[in-house]
């Protein structure tokens, strides 16, 4: 984490953790959301599923 993100979540700058963006848009891509995440690597659990067609 940067300075500035570790300083929001009260941990030392350099800590391990996870950036994610998320953007949501209409059929026409039109954006209609775009979030921005960080997250420390000891709170959550990612698990990725994929399926082959």
């Amino acid at each position: 984490m940067q300075h500035e993100e570790a300083a929001a979540l009260c941990v030392t700058p350099g800590s391990p953790g996870l950036y994610i963006t998320r953007r949501s848009a209409t059929a026409q891509s039109e954006v209609i959301e775009y979030d921005e995440e960080y997250w420390l690597q000891d709170v959550m659990t990612v698990r990725i599923t994929t399926q082959h067609a």
